[in-house]
């Protein structure tokens, strides 16, 4: 299986779309953020017992500085990922 970018034609040599991501060929789960402040929404893989702190740094985000929502309910940073479409809000102003 190519995870290469399509040729011609949007597509591998195989037939596979060029944007399947990995963590859908390996069953790795993902995880939608939807950022409140800058209107942008990004999909993260994830690993069993990762903690929303854990995707948020990797996001380059303090998690001390968001608030993470589903919903109108809040969620604690050190909570391990459960939801697959939250809302971050940022607290802090970074610059």
């Amino acid at each position: 299986m190519s995870l290469s970018p399509p040729s011609e034609g949007g597509q591998s040599p195989f037939s596979i779309p060029f944007f399947i991501r990995r963590s859908q060929i390996m069953g790795m789960p993902v995880v939608r953020f939807r950022f409140s402040r800058s209107q942008t929404t990004t999909e993260i893989d994830y690993a069993e017992g990762d903690t929303y702190a854990d995707l948020i740094l990797r996001c380059g985000l303090i998690p001390d500085t968001v608030l993470i929502f589903v919903g109108d309910r809040s969620i604690p940073e050190d909570a391990v990922v459960c939801e697959e479409d939250v809302t971050i809000e940022e607290t802090a102003s970074r610059g």
